[in-house]
């Protein structure tokens, strides 16, 4: 099966959860990305594939609390309204990002930011030394591969950083193998409804 038509097929798959299953899911991911950024284990931020090196058990939220750059969903996805209200809410600082020509930039969240249209912030890009991702997904498998939207954004983005990469989804959009390639960047984390792989 080709990349385009597996994604269709989840694509599809995820449009069949209703909006008492999709708010349920929401609250249930949400919870769970939180409680495994507050216990994950840090230091220094150096995370490679999910393994700290010479790590050492803590609490990952500091008095400052992290830098975490999010997403704002759309076409289905899991919404990432109540995750970001949470991370807030905990005194995190949240960024979303935005396209720019070929590369993602990263913009500081505001209430009044996000455009209706594209639901990509408005303002300054800034450079923040980020300490958690949260990356979306169409289709992922049991490997930590995931399978995005095809322009190679988050991809080229991820290898760029060095930050707890957070993947959310729906259990319906795990599928048996992404066909990953080489480019494509492993995460440390999916997260969906039912575990956390």
């Amino acid at each position: 099966m080709l990349k385009d038509e597996l994604r269709t097929l989840v694509k599809r798959k995820r449009r069949t959860l209703n909006e008492s299953e999709r708010k349920k899911a929401d609250a249930i991911i949400a919870d769970k990305v939180i409680k495994l950024i507050e216990n994950a284990i840090i230091e220094n931020g150096v995370i490679e594939n999910g393994i700290v090196k010479n790590g050492i058990v803590g609490n990952a939220i500091t008095e400052n609390g992290k830098r975490v750059l999010a997403y704002y969903s759309y076409n289905n996805e899991v919404d990432t309204r109540i995750l970001i209200r949470l991370l807030r809410d905990r005194g995190n600082k949240v960024y979303l990002p935005r396209v720019n020509g070929e590369i993602l930039e990263v913009v500081e969240y505001k209430e009044d930011v996000v455009t209706d249209k594209l639901y990509e912030p408005n303002g300054q890009a800034v450079f923040p030394d980020l300490d958690v991702v949260i990356v979306p997904i169409v289709a992922y498998d049991k490997n930590k591969y995931r399978l995005g939207y095809g322009k190679g954004y988050y991809d080229r983005f991820l290898s760029t950083v060095d930050a707890l990469k957070i993947g959310i989804a729906y259990k319906v959009q795990e599928v048996e193998d992404v066909f990953h390639e080489t480019h494509d960047i492993k995460l440390d984390f999916i997260v969906n409804e039912c575990e956390t792989i």
